[in-house]
Protein backbone atom coordinates (compact mmCIF):
# COMPACT_ATOMS: atom_id res chain seq x y z
CA UNK A 1 0.00 0.00 0.00
CA UNK A 2 1.38 3.33 -0.91
CA UNK A 3 -0.04 6.69 1.03
CA UNK A 4 1.11 10.03 0.31
CA UNK A 5 1.01 12.49 3.08
CA UNK A 6 1.92 16.38 2.77
CA UNK A 7 3.77 16.98 6.63
CA UNK A 8 3.05 20.55 7.21
CA UNK A 9 3.58 21.77 10.67
CA UNK A 10 2.24 25.23 10.02
CA UNK A 11 -0.93 24.37 7.85
CA UNK A 12 -3.36 22.19 8.90
CA UNK A 13 -5.07 22.18 11.59
CA UNK A 14 -7.73 19.84 11.39
CA UNK A 15 -8.87 16.44 13.76
CA UNK A 16 -8.88 14.88 10.09
CA UNK A 17 -5.35 16.03 9.35
CA UNK A 18 -3.96 14.71 12.72
CA UNK A 19 -5.70 11.85 12.11
CA UNK A 20 -4.16 11.20 8.98
CA UNK A 21 -0.69 12.41 10.63
CA UNK A 22 -1.09 9.35 13.30
CA UNK A 23 -1.96 7.08 10.49
CA UNK A 24 0.72 7.64 8.22
CA UNK A 25 3.23 7.07 11.35
CA UNK A 26 1.62 3.65 12.12
CA UNK A 27 2.35 3.31 8.47
CA UNK A 28 5.47 4.42 8.24
CA UNK A 29 6.82 2.19 11.24
CA UNK A 30 4.87 -0.79 10.23
CA UNK A 31 6.91 -0.49 6.63
CA UNK A 32 10.32 0.19 8.36
CA UNK A 33 9.15 -3.11 10.31
CA UNK A 34 8.61 -5.22 6.92
CA UNK A 35 11.56 -3.50 4.70
CA UNK A 36 14.51 -4.20 7.50
CA UNK A 37 13.52 -7.99 7.91
CA UNK A 38 16.25 -8.85 4.85
CA UNK A 39 19.79 -7.45 4.83
CA UNK A 40 19.21 -5.49 2.01
CA UNK A 41 18.07 -2.45 3.50
CA UNK A 42 20.79 -1.77 5.51
CA UNK A 43 23.68 -2.84 4.48
CA UNK A 44 26.24 -0.98 5.63
CA UNK A 45 26.19 0.48 9.25
CA UNK A 46 26.46 4.30 8.35
CA UNK A 47 22.72 3.41 7.08
CA UNK A 48 22.15 1.32 10.73
CA UNK A 49 23.60 5.13 12.22
CA UNK A 50 21.39 7.13 10.13
CA UNK A 51 18.36 5.14 10.85
CA UNK A 52 18.56 4.80 14.57
CA UNK A 53 19.58 9.16 14.12
CA UNK A 54 15.95 9.33 12.59
CA UNK A 55 14.56 7.19 14.79
CA UNK A 56 16.04 8.96 18.09
CA UNK A 57 14.24 12.12 16.96
CA UNK A 58 10.93 10.91 16.16
CA UNK A 59 11.02 9.06 19.32
CA UNK A 60 11.95 12.90 20.87
CA UNK A 61 8.76 14.20 20.25
CA UNK A 62 6.52 11.66 22.02
CA UNK A 63 6.79 13.02 25.48
CA UNK A 64 5.19 16.16 24.00
CA UNK A 65 2.64 14.71 21.94
CA UNK A 66 1.60 12.67 24.44
CA UNK A 67 1.61 15.73 26.72
CA UNK A 68 -0.37 17.41 24.73
CA UNK A 69 -3.09 14.82 23.91
CA UNK A 70 -3.22 14.73 28.21
CA UNK A 71 -3.86 18.64 28.02
CA UNK A 72 -6.70 18.10 25.57
CA UNK A 73 -8.34 15.22 27.08
CA UNK A 74 -7.89 17.24 30.42
CA UNK A 75 -9.48 20.43 29.01
CA UNK A 76 -12.64 18.62 27.51
CA UNK A 77 -13.25 16.89 30.86
CA UNK A 78 -12.94 20.29 32.56
CA UNK A 79 -15.44 21.51 30.61
CA UNK A 80 -17.50 19.05 30.96
CA UNK A 81 -17.36 17.70 26.95
CA UNK A 82 -16.42 14.21 28.44
CA UNK A 83 -19.06 11.02 29.31
CA UNK A 84 -18.06 7.91 29.78
CA UNK A 85 -20.85 5.74 28.79
CA UNK A 86 -22.87 3.54 31.07
CA UNK A 87 -21.45 -0.03 29.99
CA UNK A 88 -17.96 1.50 29.12
CA UNK A 89 -14.84 -0.29 31.30
CA UNK A 90 -15.59 2.48 33.75
CA UNK A 91 -19.15 2.41 34.09
CA UNK A 92 -20.13 4.86 33.47
CA UNK A 93 -17.78 6.82 35.78
CA UNK A 94 -15.93 9.73 33.74
CA UNK A 95 -13.33 10.91 36.06
CA UNK A 96 -11.90 7.45 36.23
CA UNK A 97 -11.81 6.98 33.18
CA UNK A 98 -10.04 10.26 32.34
CA UNK A 99 -7.93 9.27 35.27
CA UNK A 100 -6.76 6.37 33.95
CA UNK A 101 -6.01 7.90 30.35
CA UNK A 102 -4.40 10.48 32.11
CA UNK A 103 -2.18 8.19 34.07
CA UNK A 104 -1.68 6.12 31.45
CA UNK A 105 -0.69 9.37 29.04
CA UNK A 106 2.38 10.20 31.74
CA UNK A 107 3.39 6.54 31.62
CA UNK A 108 3.53 6.80 28.10
CA UNK A 109 5.68 10.33 28.50
CA UNK A 110 8.15 8.16 30.81
CA UNK A 111 8.72 5.36 28.39
CA UNK A 112 9.35 7.52 25.56
CA UNK A 113 12.12 9.77 27.13
CA UNK A 114 13.44 6.14 28.08
CA UNK A 115 13.13 5.04 24.08
CA UNK A 116 14.67 8.54 22.89
CA UNK A 117 17.50 7.61 25.47
CA UNK A 118 18.09 4.15 24.57
CA UNK A 119 17.44 4.87 20.77
CA UNK A 120 20.46 7.86 21.27
CA UNK A 121 22.70 5.10 23.45
CA UNK A 122 22.71 2.99 20.09
CA UNK A 123 22.47 5.95 17.87
CA UNK A 124 26.15 7.15 19.90
CA UNK A 125 27.41 3.40 20.04
CA UNK A 126 27.20 3.04 16.38
CA UNK A 127 28.68 6.55 15.07
CA UNK A 128 32.13 5.05 14.68
CA UNK A 129 31.44 1.57 13.52
CA UNK A 130 32.09 0.74 9.30
CA UNK A 131 31.14 -2.16 7.45
CA UNK A 132 33.96 -4.28 6.02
Amino acid sequence: MSTTVTIDVDGDRSPEYAMELGDAMYEAVRALNHITMGSATLPHASDVYRLLGELQAAAAGLPQLCAQIASRLEKHHETGRLSEVPGGRYGGDTDAAVTAALGALTQAQRHGRALQEALAAAHSATAGLETQ
